[in-house]
């Protein structure tokens, strides 16, 4: 997360992790894709598609492609900020001070 300059370290006995931007400006699938690296659901959409036999025959492979690009849309669309704004029935549901 510090090496796609999502949050910020800093070392040493009040050292920590800190957002490294605003929550608002961070949008959910740009986090996804920091710590999803492989986003492949099957070999055929990684770097090894050559190695299937039904390579270029296969109707699946670009309805799973078409399905990552939905899913990391969709989230896409949520930022930081929208996922903890206005949290306090997950507090209670949870029993955490507010």
């Amino acid at each position: 997360m510090v090496a796609v300059g999502l949050v910020k370290s800093v070392r040493g006995r009040r050292g920590g992790l800190t957002l490294a931007r605003d929550p608002k400006t961070i949008r959910m699938g740009s986090v996804v894709r920091a710590l999803e690296a492989d986003m492949e659901l099957v070999a055929c959409l990684g770097e090894q598609s050559a190695s299937c036999v039904l390579n270029g025959a296969c109707r699946l492979t670009d309805s799973l492609r078409n399905a990552i690009e939905a899913f990391l849309a969709e989230v896409d669309r949520f930022t930081l900020a929208d996922l903890v704004a206005g949290q306090s029935a997950l507090h209670r549901r949870l029993a955490l001070a507010a």
